[in-house]
């Protein structure tokens, strides 16, 4: 193994390490302990549907100022979605620049909810359902204390809604994301083997070396797989106690981080051909590992953290810059390839390349546009759309091109009987000419 490979896969491995740590330490903070100088908070959001009553339960200890908590000057209270109202929950949000002071803010809250002292008791609240599903705020102030004193308690959020035990630890824009990774967990379970046999027969049966499109192929199906058993042990255990296995939770994020790259490189490499691999590729593929990095990594808070915003992963800034850099990388694939057919001569190497091209259109294209098209539909069923979508888009493009590395008849129809028909796995070739695939 070269010095260059090693240090090549120590890198890997240090940044996945690093982004699992970071998901585990951010979501230990993501409830618990709270700290600030600010008098109002909203600590949690929740989104009750239609079935019944949902109810909320809160505890918290080691209030600070304890002689606050001590003549019940810490209050709780909740406000929701609803625009028109006074407490809609954006009035009293320190973050949208509320200029409310704060005991307007607690006189705001909703008619149906008293005030409870935040001072160490439990409390219990029944949220009321309607015809329309709502999300929910809870909030904590003290709006005793003064502005340099800290604000400081620990405190735990349990929401539930109505409904059998498959949904009820669930907000309703989550409620099927455990269904969603039930069912491609099977798919992949099923087909995933099969690829592997045709990895082996290539390898032990035909003495033939993988080639790195082969490799990148089984690598993001590996790393697809596992980053969806470990989406699926979270949310299993989530749907039992509300809390899940956050640590594990990163551990997927960061698979899923990966395994996108990974399935970039092996699109953009199998279109390019290795005759016309330059250090440009290297470049347009390092640039694409670290950007990837540096944006998940800005992002990784939102997407595992509980959201006090209305809003999922591809809504953020870091999101958007990913979707962003997606559609310019497809530009510049597609600028590459398109060259490659106005100087193909040959009408069947054409006509493959546009349907690779074609192939390359629906991976990187459909997911922006479904975000797009997403964003005019209700916030409650946009993030289990775009992520089913998502799943589906992987799924479809790594069966396109697996089986086309394999000897299937996909393999065949896009090689002619007049052309060689192109094996990746084949190392370097003196009669590359006829290649549709330009390797």
């Amino acid at each position: 193994m070269t010095t260059t490979r090693k240090t090549g896969r120590v890198v890997l491995c240090t940044a996945f390490i690093l982004f699992a740590f970071f998901a585990i330490a951010s979501a230990k903070i993501s409830r618990g302990n709270l700290k600030t100088k600010d008098n109002f908070v909203l600590l949690s959001r929740f989104t009750v549907s239609t079935a019944g009553k949902g109810m909320v339960l809160f505890e918290s200890s080691d209030m600070k100022p304890g002689q606050d908590a001590e003549n019940n000057k810490m209050f709780l209270s909740f406000y929701n979605d609803e625009k028109k109202e006074d407490w809609y929950w954006k009035n009293v949000d320190n973050d949208k620049q509320s200029e409310k002071a704060c005991i307007d803010k607690l006189n705001d809250q909703h008619y149906e909810n008293v005030e409870a002292h935040v001072n160490g008791s439990s409390w219990e609240f029944p949220i009321t359902n309607s015809h329309t599903p709502h999300s929910w705020w809870i909030a904590v102030s003290d709006c005793a204390k003064s502005s340099d004193e800290e604000f400081e308690m620990w405190y735990d959020v349990h929401w539930v809604n109505a409904g059998s035990s498959w949904y009820r630890e669930f907000s309703l824009e989550d409620q099927d994301l455990l269904t969603i990774y039930v069912i491609f967990f099977i798919f992949w379970f099923l087909i995933l083997p099969g690829f592997f046999y045709a990895f082996i027969k290539k390898i032990a049966i035909q003495k033939q070396k993988p080639s790195l499109e082969f490799k990148l192929l089984l690598a993001g199906m590996v790393l697809t797989f596992f980053a969806l058993l470990f989406y699926l042990i979270h949310y299993s255990v989530y749907a039992s106690d509300g809390r899940g296995v956050q640590w594990l939770l990163g551990i997927a994020e960061s698979l899923d981080m990966f395994q996108t790259v990974v399935l970039m490189s092996l699109i953009y490499f199998f279109l390019r051909g290795k005759r016309e691999r330059t250090f440009v590729d290297l470049g347009v593929i390092g640039s694409l590992l670290l950007l990837y990095f540096s944006f998940f990594w800005w992002q990784l808070p939102d997407s595992i953290l509980e959201s006090i915003d209305e809003k999922y992963k591809w809504q953020t800034a870091p999101g958007i810059t990913m979707l962003c850099f997606r559609f310019l990388l497809f530009c510049y694939l597609a600028f590459l390839i398109a060259l490659k057919i106005k100087n193909e001569s040959n009408l069947y190497r054409r006509i493959v390349l546009v349907v690779l091209l074609l192939a390359a259109t629906f991976y990187f294209l459909t997911l922006p546009f479904t975000v797009i098209l997403m964003t005019g539909a209700s916030f409650f069923y946009r993030w289990k759309t775009v992520l089913a979508v998502s799943l589906s888009i992987d799924m479809i493009t790594y069966l396109f091109f697996g089986l086309i590395l394999i000897e299937s008849p996909l393999a065949k129809l896009l090689n002619p009987i007049s052309i060689r028909p192109y094996d990746p796995l084949i190392k370097d070739s003196d009669d590359d000419s006829n290649n549709p695939y330009g390797s």
